[in-house]
């Protein structure tokens, strides 16, 4: 240790870039609404880039990596495309199609061919006269999303990573198996029991994915919520009570009333 007459501290200064990256560190990451989502919808074919954004809601993918996927690694026939970047988990994935976007791939495949570019994703401004330059680069895409966002009216803290947000807190809302979560999006699987799960057949991440925005996989998230109250409370058995109802989503305020009574007298 050693005795200063002064705060070494102040004497640094940050650079304009390094506080920008700082802030946009600090501001948190939100899905979209459902009523947002809906809006989405909605201007599919009316607004620019709108189509893209549902893409990336619906995969997971990094902004960055949007422009990065390649025709070549498209599998339209099995349903699949494979990219990634940052991570060892994360580079090289292969992720299922949800058959809601399925149309929207298939028409970026055809403009992709037709324009003679080796990426799914492209940028064609009708406004502009350069046509050469059609990279979906980040800074064109955020963009893109920040145009469609305040012209749609949408949450203004909404930024270009919340697609990818999105999906993940949907997929979680839905019941998806948290380890084809983590596969999908690339976060590292640490369970050494569950690495093991990225051999098993393609065919279970598609059915898992599948359950994002069906009915069945609310279902199937109500059911995880009642069997883990079943084991809290095991001598109310939660889940016997819930099966009858089982067709109701949300919770019901009746299954709700009754383990809330359970807890208390657990308690």
């Amino acid at each position: 240790y050693e005795l200063v007459d002064r705060n070494y501290s102040r004497t640094f200064k940050l650079t304009d870039e390094l506080i920008k990256e700082i802030q946009t560190v600090e501001k948190s990451h939100i899905p979209f609404t459902d009523d947002e989502m809906g809006l989405l919808w909605e201007n599919l074919g009316k607004k620019n880039g709108v189509d893209i954004l549902l893409i990336q809601c619906y995969s997971g993918w990094r902004p960055q990596e949007l422009g990065l996927l390649e025709l070549k690694d498209v599998d339209l026939e099995n349903g699949t495309f494979q990219g990634g970047m940052k991570t060892d988990a994360g580079t090289d994935r292969v992720v299922p199609i949800h058959s809601k976007i399925r149309p929207l791939v298939e028409t970026k495949y055809k403009e992709a061919a037709e324009l003679n570019s080796p990426y799914l994703l492209n940028w064609v401004d009708p406004n502009s006269r350069k046509k050469k330059n059609i990279r979906l680069t980040y800074a064109r895409y955020q963009k893109a999303f920040e145009r469609i966002r305040d012209e749609l009216s949408l949450n203004p803290n909404h930024r270009p990573h919340d697609g990818r947000t999105h999906f993940v807190t949907s997929a979680k809302r839905y019941g998806v198996d948290e380890y084809a979560i983590k596969y999908m999006v690339g976060h590292k699987i640490s369970d050494i029991t569950e690495k093991v799960y990225t051999k098993r057949e393609f065919e279970w991440l598609k059915e898992e994915i599948e359950k994002k925005n069906s009915v069945s996989g609310l279902r199937m998230a109500s059911v995880k919520i009642s069997y883990l109250s079943a084991a809290q409370y095991s001598q109310y058995r939660a889940v016997d009570f819930f099966l009858p109802f089982q067709d109701v989503f949300p919770i019901t305020s009746r299954l709700r009333r009754y383990l809330d009574r359970a807890q208390t007298q657990v308690i």
